[in-house]
């Protein structure tokens, strides 16, 4: 992810293979952006604020969702980029030219498929009884 200068976003990446935007904010949490163009994320490196330019160019047009903390804190760091246009130094911020993703960047695949079996455990904890047997 390539950290931000904004006052809201702390940091924010692309997965070019998913059309997905992810962006951490300062206040907390990180959040997705689907079916996002290459073109947008471009111009949102470029911007001169990055989260004025998310208000009004990303939020009003692409489905949102929040991600667990503890989903992305589980889930397996993916292969890098297929670009491999590294920029920065590999101990400290790597990250592709051509797609922004960092190489150890946290896939939507990945952050998904944890997603949802925490909510189906949670769905089968709230089906048990005060003894811990199904209801």
């Amino acid at each position: 992810m390539i950290d931000s200068a904004s006052s809201q976003v702390a940091a924010f990446g692309y997965d070019a293979a998913t059309r997905t935007l992810r962006v951490r904010f300062r206040k907390g949490g990180t959040w997705e952006y689907a079916d996002v163009p290459p073109e947008k994320f471009a111009a949102m490196q470029d911007a001169p604020s990055v989260g004025s330019f998310l208000h009004w160019q990303v939020k009003p047009h692409h489905a949102a969702s929040k991600l667990l903390e503890a989903a992305l804190a589980a889930a397996p760091a993916p292969a890098p980029c297929e670009h491999k246009e590294w920029v920065g130094t590999p101990e400290v911020d790597a990250r592709c030219k051509a797609c922004g993703m960092d190489e150890f960047e946290v896939n939507a695949q990945n952050v998904a498929a944890i997603q949802a079996d925490a909510a189906r455990q949670a769905a089968e904890k709230k089906s048990l009884d005060h003894n811990g047997r199904k209801t």
